[in-house]
C-alpha cells in the first residue's frame, strides 16, 4: 500500500504543514538557546523541506580541531560513551533487525531505518519536529559521517555507544549539541576532558567556549596552566584569544620557571596575531605580567627595549608595577606563581589490579593513567616533573628490576632504566636530583644492603653508598636536605635510623620502637613514621612517631584511627596523608591526615578502592 505522503493530492498540504512546523521548530530552538556570538546553538538545524516530505538536518560543515595528528595514542583507541537512558533490549533488537521502523534517515549514501518515537524521546529537536505538525516522510542528515550518526542512534537506543576512535568526538559533540541530546553532549565532553594533553588543550578550550561547556573549559584551562612552558615552545599560545591569555596570566597556578618566560610568551603571542591588537588593548594583558619578579637586568635589557613596551600605556604599566614593589613594606608585594600539588598513589593490592594509579587533588580522588607494569611493594619518588615507580613484585610475586616513569606534563608512562638487581620492599630517597634505592629483598628472600643510584640525566643506575647491613621494609623520607631511613626488618624489627648526607650514611637518633613495613613522610621540619609492625609483632599497628629536626628527638604521636601495615604516606602543605594499608587480612580504603603543626589526625577523603602495598609520591601539576 503506498504511503500517504506519496499521494499527489497530499503533497502540497504536507509541504505546507512541514514548513509551518519548521518555523515553529526554529522559534523553539532560538528560545531555548541564549545568544552567543560564536556558538552554533543559534544557527538553524533544519535547513530545507521538500514537497516529498523530506527534511534536511544540516550540521556544521567545518568543525573545530581537537587533536593533533601526532596524538596517535589519543586518536586511535576506541571510545565508549555512556550515560544515556536505554530502551528495552527488545526494542534495540527490533531496530537492529529493521522491524517496525517508521522513518528512513539518510546520511550520505547510507540509510538507517529508525523509530521516530526513539528519536523524539532522546532529542528535543526531533521531538519538536515530529510533534508540532510536520509530516516528515524521510530525514536527511548533512555534514555528518555515517559512523557518527550511527553512534548517535546507538546512544539513543542503548544509552551508550562506542566510537572507533577519538576523531569522532568533536563531530559527535556537535551533533549532540545541535540535536539537543544532553546526555550525549555530556558524555562526549567528558571523554574529551579525559583525553586532555598539552597538545590538545588549546583546541579543547576553544571547543568548550564554542559549545558553552564550562566543565570542559575549566579542565582544558587547568592543563594549559600546567603546560604553559610547553605551549609557549610549540607556538600553541598563538591560537588563544586575548581574553583567554589574560585568564592564564592572572592565575598564581600558571606553571613557569621564570616570569621572563611569561613576558616572552606575550611578545610571541602579539607577533602572531593578525591583525595585531592595538597598544591600548594590550594594557590588561601587560598588567598581568609580574615584572617585579624578573631579574632587573632582564627588565633593562629586554623589557624596556621591547617594541611592545613603547606606548605610553605600556610604559605606565611597567612603571606602576615596579613602583608598587619598591613602595611595599616588608615581604615582596608581588605574588609568586604557585604550583598545585597532587598525591599519586600507584600499584599495590586492590580490587582494580596492581596497575591502577589514583590522584588526590583539590580534596578528591580520581583515577589517573594506569602504569604499564603491575606492582606491589614497589617504591616511588619524584625528580622534577617525573615520578619513578621502582621494583616491587608482579602478579607472580617475583621481584622486579623494571622501572616505570610518569611524566606529569604529558600524563604518559614510559619505561625507565632497569635496576641492576631486582628487589622488592626497598626504600627510595630523592636527594639533590638523584634517586637512592636502598635495601629490599631479592628473589631468594634475602635482605639486601646494596644501594643503587640514578642521576636525573643518567640512562643507567650506578652503585650508591652501601647500608651497614641488609634490611627491607624501611620507612624513608628526605628531611632538611638529608635522607632518613627508619627501622626495617633484618631478622627482627629495627629501631635504628640511618641518615644519608654528602659523606654517605651516618647514625641518626633511634626511633622509640622497632618498626617495619611502616610509612614515612616529612613536612614543616618534622618526620612522621606511622603504622607497620612494632616490636617484632606480625600484626599492624596504629601507633606513630614524630621526629623534630630542630630538637633532634622523637616523640610519640597520637594513634591513628586504624591499625595499618603496608600503608603509603605523602605530605602536601604541612599535612601528612597515610593511605590504605592492611588491617588483618583486608586492605583499607580509609585515609588519615596528620597536621604536623597541631599534631592532630583528621579523616581525609577515602581511596577510590581499598589497597595495600602501594607507592605514593607528590607531583606538581
Amino acid at each position: 500500500m503506498p504511503s500517504p505522503l506519496s499521494h499527489p493530492r497530499t503533497a502540497t498540504a504536507v509541504a505546507g504543514a512541514t514548513a509551518i512546523a519548521l518555523r515553529l521548530l526554529l522559534r523553539r530552538q532560538l528560545a531555548l538557546s541564549p545568544p552567543h556570538p560564536s556558538s552554533p546553538l543559534d544557527e538553524p538545524v533544519v535547513t530545507a523541506a521538500s514537497s516529498s516530505g523530506e527534511v534536511v538536518i544540516a550540521l556544521r560543515g567545518v568543525l573545530p580541531t581537537l587533536l593533533d595528528d601526532d596524538d596517535d595514542d589519543a586518536l586511535g583507541a576506541p571510545v565508549l560513551l555512556r550515560g544515556g537512558a536505554p530502551f528495552p533490549p527488545s526494542l534495540l533488537a527490533l531496530w537492529r533487525d529493521g522491524l517496525l521502523c517508521d522513518l528512513e534517515a539518510a546520511v550520505g549514501a547510507t540509510s538507517f531505518r529508525v523509530h521516530r518515537l526513539v528519536l523524539a524521546a532522546g532529542s528535543a529537536v526531533f521531538r519538536a519536529l515530529f510533534c508540532e505538525g510536520a509530516q516528515v516522510g524521510r530525514l536527511r542528515v548533512a555534514n555528518l559521517s555515517a559512523d557518527a550518526f550511527e553512534a548517535v542512534l546507538c546512544f539513543l537506543y542503548a544509552g551508550e555507544c562506542e566510537l572507533p576512535s577519538a576523531r569522532l568526538l568533536v563531530p559527535l559533540l556537535d551533533a549532540a549539541t545541535r540535536l539537543k541530546i544532553g546526555a550525549l553532549q555530556d558524555a562526549a565532553a567528558s571523554a574529551i576532558s579525559q583525553r586532555l594533553l598539552p597538545s590538545n588543550c588549546v583546541g579543547a578550550w576553544a571547543i568548550a567556549e564554542e559549545y558553552q561547556l564550562q566543565a570542559l573549559g575549566g579542565a582544558a584551562r587547568a592543563v594549559a596552566l600546567r603546560a604553559f612552558e610547553t605551549l609557549r615552545s610549540r607556538g600553541a599560545l598563538a591560537q588563544l584569544q586575548l581574553r583567554q591569555l589574560c585568564m592564564l596570566l592572572r592565575e598564581d597556578e600558571l606553571r613557569t620557571d621564570a616570569e621572563e618566560t611569561v613576558f616572552e610568551a606575550v611578545v610571541a603571542w602579539h607577533g602572531a596575531q593578525r591583525p595585531r591588537p592595538a597598544a591600548d588593548d594590550l594594557v590588561p594583558l601587560l598588567s598581568l605580567v609580574r615584572f617585579p619578579l624578573m631579574d632587573p637586568a632582564y627588565v633593562r635589557e629586554h623589557v624596556m627595549s621591547s617594541s611592545l613596551m613603547q606606548s605610553p600605556a605600556a610604559k605606565d604599566v611597567l612603571t606602576s608595577a615596579l613602583l608598587a614593589e619598591l613602595g611595599s613594606q616588608g615581604p615582596r608585594n608581588t605574588a609568586k606563581r604557585l604550583r598545585a600539588e597532587a598525591i599519586y598513589l600507584a600499584g599495590g593490592m586492590s580490587v582494580h589490579g596492581l596497575k591502577q594509579v589514583d590522584r588526590l587533588c583539590d580534596g578528591k580522588w580520581e583515577v589517573a593513567a594506569a602504569m604499564p607494569t603491575a606492582r606491589i611493594g614497589a617504591c616511588g619518588a619524584v625528580l622534577g616533573d617525573t615520578m619513578y615507580l621502582i621494583g616491587g613484585t608482579g602478579g607472580d610475586e617475583t621481584p622486579l628490576a623494571s622501572v616505570d616513569v610518569f611524566d606529569s606534563l604529558t600524563g604518559k608512562w614510559s619505561a625507565g632504566p632497569p635496576l641492576r638487581l631486582a628487589r622488592t620492599l626497598a626504600s627510595v630517597l630523592a636527594l639533590d636530583g638523584r634517586l637512592y634505592v636502598c635495601g629490599g629483598k631479592d628473589g631468594s628472600g634475602a635482605a639486601l644492603a646494596s644501594v643503587e643510584l640514578l642521576d636525573a640525566h643518567a640512562s643507567a643506575w650506578a652503585d650508591g653508598p652501601t647500608l651497614p647491613s641488609g634490611r627491607f621494609g624501611c620507612a624513608a623520607a628526605p628531611l632538611c636536605g638529608e635522607g632518613f631511613l627508619c627501622g626495617g626488618f633484618a631478622g627482627g624489627g629495627l629501631s635504628c635510623v640511618l641518615r644519608l648526607g654528602p659523606a654517605g650514611w651516618s647514625d641518626g637518633v633511634p626511633m622509640l620502637s622497632p618498626r617495619y613495613n611502616g610509612c614515612a613522610a616529612a613536612a614543616a621540619g618534622r618526620l612522621l613514621v606511622a603504622g607497620g609492625c612494632v616490636h617484632d609483632s606480625h600484626g599492624a599497628s596504629a601507633s606513630a612517631e614524630l621526629y623534630d629536626a630542630a630538637a633532634a628527638a622523637w616523640a610519640a604521636a597520637p594513634l591513628m584511627s586504624a591499625m595499618r601495615m603496608g600503608a603509603a604516606a605523602a605530605a602536601v602543605g604541612g599535612v601528612v596523608y597515610v593511605m590504605g594499608g592492611m588491617s588483618g587480612d583486608a586492605p583499607l580504603g580509609s585515609v588519615e591526615a596528620f597536621d604536623v603543626r597541631s599534631a592532630e589526625w583528621e579523616e581525609a577523603p577515602p581511596l577510590v578502592a581499598p589497597r595495600a602495598g602501594a607507592s605514593a609520591a607528590v607531583l606538581r601539576l
